[in-house]
C-alpha cells in the first residue's frame, strides 16, 4: 500500500480561500439579518405598519367621481445596508423628489429604518428599484386622487399624506370620509356640468376686467343645495402645489362690502315693514344730506324718483332714505333674521364671521342700506338672498345632495 501524497501548497491555498469565502458570506448573511430585522439590542427595527385606512369616495349629485383613494407605495430604507450612504441619499432624492439633505442627515447609521418618500407612483418605484440599492422596502399605502383636477378644488379640498382632510369637504366631513368602506361614497350637491359652466364664465370675466381674482356661486333657492362654487385662481389638488391665493375659497372665507346688491334687503325690509310703497317719491338728484354728510350717486339722476326707479337705477341717496324709514333697530333685526349677522357654517371647513358696526345709528343704517359699512361672505349673501325669491323661507346652504 502506497503512502498518501503530501498536501501541496496550491491545495492548502484553495482550502484557505474557500474558508475565507465561507466566513465572508456568513458575515454578510449575519449583517443582513441584523440590518433587516434587529437592532443592536435584538429589538425589532420597525414597528408593525398600521393598517391602511381608506377614505370613502366623493361624487357629485350625478355620481361623477370627484375623489378616490388608490393604492400606492411608500419607500423606506435601511441605511446600514448601504455601502455609500451619501451616494444613496443623492440617488434616492433624484428619483423620488425627496430632500437630499434630509436623507443624508437621516442616513447617519444611527437610524436603522428611514422613510424616504411617501405615496410614490409605480414609475417612481421602478426608478428606485433600478438603483439596485440593498435594504429598500415598499410598504403598501394609499393616495387620494382627484379625477376632475382643479374643478371645484377649493370646495372638495385635499388630504395630507396621512389621509386626513386638510381643507374643504375633505376636512369638513373628515369623520364621514375617513375609514369609509369600499364602494361607499359621500354624494355632494355639486353638479359638475354647472361647475364647469360657472368656472368658464368666471375665467372670461376675470380676463375681461383684468381682475386679480374671481368667484361665483350657484344655489338652489328652494333646498339650499350648492350646485356650483368656484374661486379663481385655483389649483390642481393632485399636485398639491398651491399658495394662499389659489388655495383660498373666497366665496366662503372672505368677506366683502358687497355694495349695490345689498339694496335688495333694504327694499325687502321696507315692504315687510310697510314703511315704503313702490310709487313713493324721494328727492335724489342733489344727494341726500344726513348730518354733516351728503350721500351722492355715481351718476346724474333726476331730482325726484319713485322707489321703484330708485331700485332700478340703484340710487344710493334714495336707498338710504328708504332704509331710514325702517330705522336702525328694524334694520338690524331684519338682517339678523336673514342670518347675515352671524357666520354661515356648511359642510366645508372654511367660513368667516361678518363685520358690522357695534354702534348702529342712523348713519350706519343709511350706509348699510346701500351695502357699505357691513361685510359678509358671498355664501352668506346668497343664502339670505334666496329667501327673497323663494317665498320668504330661510334656507341653510349645504354641499350635500338632498
Amino acid at each position: 500500500m502506497s503512502a498518501p501524497e503530501p498536501t501541496t501548497v496550491l491545495q492548502r491555498r484553495i482550502v484557505i480561500a474557500a474558508a475565507l469565502c465561507v466566513a465572508a458570506f456568513a458575515l454578510v448573511g449575519v449583517r443582513l439579518i441584523d440590518v433587516a430585522l434587529f437592532r443592536g439590542s435584538g429589538e425589532i427595527v420597525r414597528k408593525a405598519a398600521p393598517a391602511l385606512v381608506a377614505r370613502a369616495d366623493i361624487v357629485d349629485r350625478n355620481g361623477r367621481l370627484l375623489a378616490r383613494d388608490l393604492p400606492v407605495r411608500d419607500v423606506y430604507a435601511h441605511p446600514r445596508a448601504f455601502l455609500d450612504r451619501a451616494q444613496a441619499a443623492r440617488d434616492l432624492a433624484r428619483v423620488t423628489g425627496a430632500d437630499e439633505a434630509r436623507l443624508a442627515r437621516m442616513f447617519d447609521g444611527k437610524r436603522p429604518y428611514v422613510l424616504v418618500a411617501r405615496q410614490i407612483s409605480p414609475d417612481e418605484q421602478d426608478k428606485v428599484m433600478s438603483l439596485g440599492l440593498p435594504g429598500i422596502e415598499f410598504p403598501r399605502a394609499v393616495k387620494r386622487f382627484y379625477p376632475e383636477g382643479s374643478a371645484a378644488a377649493q370646495v372638495i379640498g385635499i388630504t395630507n399624506s396621512d389621509g386626513k382632510g386638510q381643507s374643504g369637504i375633505e376636512r369638513g366631513l373628515n369623520g364621514e370620509l375617513y375609514g369609509g368602506k369600499p364602494g361607499e361614497a359621500v354624494q355632494l350637491s355639486l353638479d359638475m356640468r354647472v361647475q364647469y359652466a360657472l368656472a368658464h364664465e368666471l375665467a372670461l370675466s376675470k380676463q375681461e376686467f383684468r381682475a386679480a381674482a374671481a368667484g361665483g356661486i350657484v344655489i338652489d333657492v328652494r333646498t339650499g343645495e350648492i350646485l356650483a362654487m368656484a374661486s379663481l385662481p385655483d389649483f390642481d389638488p393632485n399636485a398639491r402645489n398651491f399658495d394662499s391665493e389659489s388655495g383660498r375659497n373666497r366665496m366662503a372665507q372672505d368677506k366683502y362690502e358687497l355694495g349695490s346688491v345689498f339694496k335688495l334687503f333694504t327694499f325687502a325690509m321696507a315692504i315687510e315693514d310697510h314703511t315704503t310703497r313702490m310709487d313713493d317719491v324721494f328727492p335724489v338728484g342733489s344727494g341726500f344730506k344726513l348730518g354733516r354728510y351728503t350721500i351722492h350717486d355715481a351718476e346724474h339722476l333726476p331730482a325726484f324718483m319713485t322707489a321703484r326707479d330708485i331700485l332700478a337705477q340703484s340710487s344710493n341717496a334714495g336707498t338710504a332714505q328708504i332704509a331710514l324709514r325702517s330705522g336702525p333697530d328694524n334694520q338690524r333685526a331684519f338682517l339678523t333674521r336673514l342670518g347675515l349677522l352671524s357666520p354661515v357654517h356648511a359642510e366645508i371647513s372654511e367660513y368667516a364671521p361678518p363685520q358690522f358696526p357695534s354702534h348702529w345709528g342712523e348713519i350706519e343704517t343709511a350706509t348699510i342700506g346701500f351695502g357699505h359699512g357691513i361685510a359678509v361672505t358671498p355664501l352668506s349673501y346668497v343664502a339670505a338672498a334666496a329667501a327673497l325669491v323663494n317665498g320668504g323661507r330661510k334656507i341653510t346652504p349645504t354641499f350635500l345632495k338632498h
